[in-house]
């Protein structure tokens, strides 16, 4: 009740609060209550949660008899950690928690079984076993899969494995070619051709970075045309990836330049463009299980662009009209590499 001054009479009376102020204070005092009643009954439904027990399977568990007992020990803290009341083997417990680990060489295989459900992890030295435990058994009370993604890894139990994730090796190789090639142009020209590589290889597929990779040819008697990309992305596809010999073929994207001479009986001009260029190649490379490499190697380079000539001169003295031309290039090579081999196994072809 708040009293207010009468506007008739100036004598205070009486007011009773608005029914909307006194419904919603009912209903904030009725919400408290039942947020306090729900933190209760989950209080109590952790206190009363059931005890539980470890075990170690000592059939299949290979570690040290000391390692063993400590592992155990640290599976029993990381349930305590996450809320679990654990009792020994014997004292009543209604759940059972088994584990045991598979030690070849320095890698650890650890298998987990709660009441309910399993998970199996690999850590690469007994030093992370406590932190995998960690996360396998937040994983088994969640019924989540183990991971980053599901909240099983936190700051605190990140193993040395997982910091320093396996990666499947690849072979790395710098290489030189050299060979003979023709360009198309003002009909078929021929030359040397050659070009400078680094190939990073996996078993099937190869990613070949190369440069220079131009074949130039003669016009009256001296170097004067050439075509080819100065910079080329490829993806390489091993036909025999095992092998120590193998086909290959693949194909990619360049940027180079072109330059032809077109002579004619009173003129010449000089056609000249750049732009990208569609790059195919097939091969042949020997050695693959060793650090040197021999390669017999067919690259074809087609421009998407038509050289046109920049200079045009008639023996009266008279300018040609405008033209062009499209200027492909193609060439056999033979190559050598140097580098670092991850082959492991290797089988000959007859």
């Amino acid at each position: 009740m708040r009293s207010r001054v009468d506007a008739v009479t100036g004598t205070p009376s009486l007011q009773r609060p608005r029914r909307g102020v006194r419904a919603f204070s009912n209903q904030l005092m009725k919400s408290l209550v039942a947020a306090a009643c729900l933190l209760g009954g989950l209080s109590v439904a952790k206190a009363a949660s059931a005890d539980v027990c470890v075990e170690v399977d000592t059939q299949r568990d290979n570690l040290s008899e000391a390692d063993r007992s400590a592992t155990r020990t640290m599976l029993e803290q990381a349930l305590i950690n996450n809320g679990q009341k654990v009792v020994t083997p014997g004292a009543g417990c209604s759940a059972t928690w088994r584990v045991y680990h598979v030690k070849l060489g320095n890698t650890v295989s650890i298998t987990m079984n709660s009441p309910t459900d399993s998970r199996t992890m690999k850590v690469r030295q007994v030093e992370d076993i406590p932190d995998a435990h960690s996360q396998m058994v937040k994983s088994l009370l969640s019924g989540t899969p183990l991971g980053v993604e599901s909240g099983s890894v936190d700051r605190t139990n990140v193993t040395n494995t997982q910091t320093s994730n396996n990666r499947v090796a690849a072979d790395s190789l710098f290489y030189l070619r050299l060979g003979y090639g023709g360009v198309v142009g003002s009909g078929l020209t021929a030359g040397p051709a050659f070009g400078l590589g680094w190939r990073k290889e996996l078993d099937r597929i190869a990613i070949d970075l190369s440069t220079l990779n131009f074949v130039t040819t003669k016009q009256d008697n001296s170097y004067k045309d050439f075509s080819g990309s100065i910079v080329k992305l490829a993806v390489l596809y091993y036909f025999d990836p095992y092998a120590n010999n193998s086909f290959y073929a693949g194909g990619g994207l360049g940027w180079g330049l072109s330059a032809i001479t077109k002579s004619e009986s009173n003129s010449f001009n000089t056609y000249t463009g750049s732009g990208m260029h569609g790059e195919l190649t097939a091969g042949y490379e020997m050695l693959r299980a060793s650090n040197i490499r021999l390669l017999i190697q067919l690259d074809a380079s087609l421009p998407f662009y038509s050289a046109s000539h920049s200079l045009s001169v008639s023996s009266a003295g008279v300018s040609q009209g405008a033209d062009s031309l499209y200027t492909p290039s193609f060439s056999l090579s033979l190559g050598l590499g140097f580098g670092k081999s991850n082959t492991i196994t290797v089988r000959n072809v007859n």
